[in-house]
């Protein structure tokens, strides 16, 4: 049976609703792998060495590796798509240990829904056992605020995480 995001859509946004006493919104949230900026990581999260030389030689070997991996791929069985290169979707800035760092690194790599009302925002997952899981909210003076239209949470510390929406998701998100 294919997957109903429609019918988790509706199941969180009645969830919610009722729990917290106001109309709210569900956004997905799919493929969370956002690109840090964040001093002391490389933009795939990892922490970056201090040490310039090393990074000149592992940046080397990669760039080797994938040259290898694209050739091999292409001459033994006419592969021509190569090896993977991450797609960022999201984007994470501010400074380590900040909010929107803890955040993304608790989120990063999953699918979700985005919950949010006037006074509240919550991470979920939906369509397992239980069916709602609550993976991480926010209330009150500490939570982020939207960034205008844009799906960008801005928490008070100054750190910020960008979400990549669908269109029709964007939408949906303007409404709140």
């Amino acid at each position: 049976m294919p997957y109903d995001h429609e019918a988790d859509r509706e199941l969180v946004q009645q969830t919610f609703s009722r729990e917290w006493g106001e109309p709210v919104c569900a956004v997905q949230i799919r493929e969370f792998v956002p690109s840090f900026k964040v001093p002391g990581r490389q933009a795939n999260g990892s922490p970056s060495s201090q040490r310039r030389v090393r990074r000149f030689f592992i940046s080397v070997a990669q760039t080797l590796h994938f040259l290898v991996a694209l050739a091999a791929g292409v001459f033994l069985d006419g592969n021509l798509n190569g090896p993977s290169i991450p797609t960022y979707r999201g984007k994470v800035q501010g400074s380590e240990g900040s909010s929107a760092v803890q955040f993304a690194e608790l989120l990063r790599g999953t699918d979700f829904w985005l919950v949010v009302s006037a006074s509240r925002l919550a991470v979920v997952q939906a369509g397992s056992s239980p069916p709602v899981i609550v993976m991480w909210s926010s209330v009150g003076p500490d939570r982020p605020q939207r960034d205008g239209d844009a799906a960008a949470l801005l928490w008070p510390d100054g750190s910020r995480v960008s979400l990549v929406l669908d269109d029709a998701e964007s939408q949906r998100l303007v409404a709140v």
